[in-house]
């Protein structure tokens, strides 16, 4: 028998990339970078962010070599309109309780280039060998980092010449089967700087232009208040913050509050000179328009609040409290008899300055109090 006539050998071929399904394949406009990512945000935080805008075809939270978060992540939608409305509606979105900024990452992409192109979804057994092989690129510099066991982190590096040839292998690799896992080819972009940056400013900018209007309402708030008053305290009249608890104590007054200031300027208004201080009251309430209320001030009578003051002075006759300005006395005009002119009710009348002129005048306003009123 003749011997069998060889065949010829063929040359290997590369295996052509695994045909895509419908509707996936590189796309350009489909893809939201999401800036700002806090570092326990994971892919499945970025999903359930987006997840009522439709199906998400990747989601990818990229690390770096050493395994940490690198600020920042990119979700790929099904459709240009799903990306365009995520972008609308989640403008001012929070993610793990932290404001992120969404940009298009296709814009983003292109405005910035990038000769690094970054492959995610890897699986655990794909080495930088098998993804070079698959990709295709003879000329090009192949990383899978692996952390210090020795397994690999799920992504891979791949440097190329230009910024071309890295756009050309995203548009013609993207989404191709390797190990089973569709392959997330991006090329290598951030701006994370560039976030913080652009939300300072944002917030700077809010800050400025809510600050008038803020102002404005504060402004009328002062002007239309009601009176100032703490703890609700109140002289048989419901108060404007709260009612005082029965049989409760005042509060503790405050001398350098605010409250305290507004009520002090608004009595020493009301003593000119020497006055009865019985007749306060039904002065405030003619003046301001409102019952006078010591005691949400803190004090327990009208005695223990000009007290208080350092503005005035007081003193007893009697059973009648006087009070006066400190110092009225000494810039008071003079008398024939050396004293000070001194107002009482109507009437006029010189306040010796001597201490037995003071004796003599004091008796007289006792007898005078004494004296039956027809008689006044």
């Amino acid at each position: 028998l003749a011997p069998p006539l060889p065949q010829p050998q063929l040359s290997p071929q590369p295996l052509a990339p695994t045909p895509l399904a419908a509707g996936r394949g590189y796309q350009p406009g489909r893809r939201v970078y999401v800036g700002r990512a806090p570092p326990d945000a994971g892919w499945r935080d970025m999903q359930d962010l987006f997840k009522a805008f439709g199906d998400l075809l990747h989601v990818q939270v990229p690390v770096s070599e050493g395994g940490r978060p690198r600020g920042f992540g990119v979700v790929e939608l099904a459709s240009c309109e799903a990306a365009t409305a995520a972008l609308r509606h989640l403008e001012s979105a929070e993610l793990n309780r932290t404001r992120v900024v969404l940009r298009d990452d296709t814009a983003l992409v292109q405005a910035l280039g990038s000769t690094v192109v970054y492959v995610g979804n890897l699986s655990p057994t794909v080495t930088w060998q098998t993804l070079k092989s698959h990709l295709r690129v003879l000329d090009a510099v192949v990383q899978v980092p692996a952390d210090p066991t020795g397994r690999s982190m799920g992504f891979g590096i791949v440097q190329l010449r230009s910024a071309q040839a890295a756009e050309t292998l995203v548009r013609h690799m993207h989404d191709t089967v390797l190990d089973g896992r569709h392959l997330f080819l991006r090329q290598d972009v951030e701006v994370v700087a560039r976030d913080e940056d652009e939300l300072s400013s944002e917030e700077q900018e809010a800050s400025s232009t809510n600050a008038p209007s803020l102002l404005e309402q504060l402004c009328s708030w002062v002007l239309h208040a009601p009176p100032l008053i703490k703890s609700g305290w109140s002289d048989g009249v419901p108060s404007v913050w709260a009612p005082a608890a029965a049989g409760a104590l005042p509060p503790f007054a405050e001398l350098t509050s605010f409250e305290w200031v507004q009520f002090s300027t608004r009595m020493l208004q009301l003593i000119p000179a020497r006055i009865d201080a019985s007749s306060i009251p039904a002065s405030w309430e003619r003046t301001y328009g409102q019952r006078l209320e010591v005691r949400a001030h803190g004090f327990c009578s009208l005695r223990e609040a000009l007290s208080a003051m350092p503005t005035v002075q007081l003193e007893t006759v009697g059973s009648r409290l006087l009070v006066e300005p400190t110092g009225w006395v000494d810039g008071g005009a003079a008398g024939a008899d050396g004293g000070v002119a001194l107002a009482c009710g109507d009437r006029k009348r010189h306040r010796p300055s001597t201490g037995a002129g003071r004796e003599r005048e004091r008796d007289r306003d006792e007898r005078e109090r004494r004296r039956p009123r027809w008689e006044r």
